[in-house]
């Protein structure tokens, strides 16, 4: 038998049956709970419902109707005594069993590695991108200078003509007066 990465882990499926089950008796819906088991397991809320759909929920019918009980039994006592709201991201709602914490930091753990792969490549890059900075301005320096010294020379040899012209010219005159004379 082929081990496909997209096969369903005996842990995962657990794992969205206890989502499930918590946001029912929280009085969420599954869409809800498809969303964070997603995000929690890297697939997609559609994939976590048609697996809830398809082949989970058959093995929690009983647990579903409890969960719909204990959501009808507590909001007649949350009638009768004040909601106490404890605050907790929205990543760990329904973290209730020590199975979904555990994937939860696999989750995570996967998570940062991407991460800090997806950093190590990004600086790689940066790194190159300086060093062909600094080439390319050590080129920039290098054609400067040699612009530089290429009209300097050019300048130098602009004045000798000039002055080759002007010695050439006073010849010329010099010449033409010792003619006339």
């Amino acid at each position: 038998m082929i081990d496909r990465k997209d096969c369903w882990k005996p842990e995962e499926d657990t794992y969205l049956a206890e989502v499930i089950l918590e946001h029912i008796r929280g009085g969420s819906t599954q869409l809800t709970a498809f969303e964070v088991v997603a995000e929690s397991l890297g697939r997609t809320a559609a994939a976590c419902g048609f697996r809830w759909n398809a082949d989970v929920r058959k093995r929690y019918l009983e647990e579903i109707k409890q969960a719909k009980q204990d959501r009808m039994a507590s909001k007649q006592t949350a009638r009768l005594r004040p909601i106490r709201l404890k605050p907790a991201p929205d990543e760990l709602q329904g973290l209730q069993s020590l199975d979904m914490v555990i994937n939860y930091v696999r989750t995570m753990k996967v998570r940062y590695e991407a991460l800090n792969q997806q950093l190590q490549r990004v600086t790689e890059e940066l790194e190159e991108k300086d060093r062909r900075i600094h080439e390319l301005e050590a080129q920039l320096l290098n054609s400067k200078g040699n612009v530089d010294t290429s009209l300097s020379e050019d300048f130098k040899k602009m004045l000798k003509l000039l002055e080759r012209a002007r010695m050439a010219g006073l010849l010329a005159e010099s010449f033409e007066q010792s003619q006339i004379s």
